[in-house]
C-alpha cells in the first residue's frame, strides 16, 4: 500500500480524534519508502530503471567533462503494451544504447526482466541537458580575431547542438572566425581557426636543422600561413622551393625541399 500523504488532524472540539504514537508515524514513513523503491507495475519498473540508467550516464559525462551549473530533464517513451506485462519479481536490467561522448540525441534503454515471467522492451529517451556554453555576444565577420568581449556564456540544450560546443571562453579567444557568426550562435573549435600570421609574398626567416646544427636564411612565403600550418617558401639564397611549417609570425621551419 502506498500513502502519498499523511493527514493528521490536530484536534476536534478540543480533543484529539485519535492518539498518534511515534511507532505509527514510523510505520507510515516506512510504507512510503517501500512503495517508492518497489514500483507496483511493470511500466513503473521500466520507467524507474530507465531513468536511473540515463541519470547515471549523464552524471558520468558531466564529471568527465567537468560541467558546471547544468540541468537534466528526461522524457521517456515506453511502448503501450508494457502496461500488460507482469510485474518483474526482481529489479529489471537496464542497458543504454546509441550513446556517444557528446551525442545524447539517439539514446535508448533496453530493459529486460529475467525469471519465470521474462520480458524485454526498449525505451526511447529524449533528454534535455541545459549547460552554459560559449556563444557569440554579437554578429562576428569572417576572419575576425576573437576576444573575450566577443563571447558570452549562455545555457543551451546541448543535445540539440550540432557542430560541437565549448564550455570555456579562454579556449577559443585569439582564434580567427572561419565563417560569419550570428548573435547568440554557439561557438566551437569547428567555427574558428588559428589566426593567419604569415601573408603570401612576405619575407620570412627560414630555419633548417640537421644533426643538431641549425641554419637560418631569408625566404619568401608563397602562401598565407597559420601557426602550425604548412606553406611553400622560396629560399632567397638558393631559389629552391621548400615546404615549411609556420612557427610564428615571420618564422618558418623547413620540413622538406619540394623542387629546384
Amino acid at each position: 500500500m502506498y500513502f502519498s500523504k499523511l493527514h493528521l488532524p490536530s484536534a476536534f472540539n478540543g480533543k484529539f480524534l485519535f492518539p498518534v504514537s511515534a511507532a505509527v508515524l514510523w510505520a507510515f514513513s516506512a510504507c512510503q519508502v517501500v512503495a517508492a523503491n518497489n514500483p507496483s507495475s511493470a511500466r513503473l519498473q521500466v520507467e524507474t530503471v530507465a531513468r536511473q540508467a540515463v541519470n547515471q550516464a549523464v552524471h558520468q559525462q558531466a564529471k568527465r567533462q567537468q560541467w558546471q551549473d547544468w540541468q537534466l530533464r528526461i522524457a521517456l517513451f515506453v511502448a503501450q503494451d508494457v502496461a500488460n506485462y507482469p510485474r518483474c519479481a526482481t529489479t529489471p536490467e537496464a542497458q543504454l544504447s546509441g550513446l556517444s561522448a557528446q551525442d545524447f540525441s539517439r539514446m535508448k534503454v533496453n530493459v529486460r526482466c529475467t525469471g519465470a515471467l521474462s520480458w524485454q522492451t526498449t525505451v526511447t529517451v529524449k533528454p534535455e541537458i541545459l549547460l552554459p556554453v560559449v556563444t557569440a555576444r554579437h554578429g562576428l565577420p569572417r576572419e575576425h580575431l576573437l576576444t573575450a568581449q566577443d563571447l558570452v556564456m549562455k545555457k543551451q540544450n546541448i543535445v540539440a547542438i550540432r557542430g560541437g560546443y565549448e564550455t570555456n571562453i579562454e579556449k577559443i579567444t585569439g582564434f580567427s572566425v572561419k565563417r560569419r557568426l550570428r548573435e547568440g550562435q554557439v561557438v566551437s573549435l569547428q567555427h574558428v581557426d588559428k589566426p593567419q600570421v604569415i601573408s603570401r609574398g612576405q619575407q620570412v626567416t627560414l630555419v633548417a636543422s640537421q644533426q643538431g646544427i641549425e641554419a637560418r636564411t631569408q625566404g619568401e612565403a608563397l602562401q598565407n600561413g597559420r601557426a602550425g600550418g604548412m606553406i611553400r617558401v622560396k629560399n632567397l639564397s638558393s631559389d629552391r622551393i621548400v615546404l615549411a611549417q609556420v612557427v610564428s609570425a615571420g618564422l618558418v621551419k623547413v620540413v622538406e625541399a619540394t623542387e629546384e
